[in-house]
């Protein structure tokens, strides 16, 4: 999809675009600071007119759609989809069907470390005898100070985290820690603190 997405907008928040043009709209507008821009003031717009007085709001059905487009995974997360490829040396599609799924509980399993709860998935090449997966932390979750067995590389999706240095991330950023490197998180946003993580192994100090 090399022109700008302005006719299509619409039947891609309305859930009524074929996969493969969904796909293309979403990979043209995370390239289109403009495209990227209209699509999300459509989703706002869509958005208050469903959340709208009786009088002007649409019908349930429409209103159900609408709500459950502007705030699925799919669309929230879609910014990400490029690092997270290149993170997990996984294709786009795999890369899609993933995030797509972060608001399923089935999703999700307890991890050795509670409170922190994980979805594992597989990498792709060169990653095999690599932890890969999505990691979430409650509001106020703390992730106990531990040392990395080779290097451990993470993307933040959803929230804030301050590390025991005091550096603060947040969505979109990408951090490395070598190998050998020690260190432990919080969560200090307001919401789940959401990862996609690799890693070759930790030790707990």
């Amino acid at each position: 999809m090399s022109a700008h997405v302005d006719d299509f907008v619409l039947d891609y928040l309305l859930g009524e675009m074929p996969e493969s043009g969904r796909l293309a709209l979403e990979r043209h507008a995370r390239a289109c600071e403009q495209c990227k821009a209209l699509v999300k003031d459509a989703a706002d717009g869509l958005a208050a007119v469903a959340l709208a007085s009786q009088e002007l709001s649409p019908s349930c059905k429409l209103k159900e759609r609408i709500i459950e487009t502007v705030l699925s995974a799919r669309y929230r997360y879609a910014p990400f989809v490029d690092r997270l490829c290149e993170l997990a040396a996984i294709g786009e599609k795999n890369a899609m069907d993933l995030l797509e799924h972060i608001n399923d509980p089935k999703s999700w399993v307890d991890s050795p470390w509670p409170p922190l709860k994980m979805c594992a998935f597989k990498g792709g090449a060169g990653l095999e005898h690599s932890m890969v997966a999505l990691a979430k932390l409650p509001v106020g979750g703390r992730f106990p100070l531990h040392r990395h067995v080779g290097e451990e590389r993470y993307m933040i999706l959803q929230g804030r985290c301050q590390e025991d240095d005091g550096r603060e991330s947040k969505a979109g950023d990408v951090l490395v820690q070598p190998s050998g490197s020690q260190h432990a998180f919080v969560n200090i946003g307001d919401s789940e603190l959401i990862f996609a993580v690799v890693v070759d192994d930790i030790e707990l100090l």
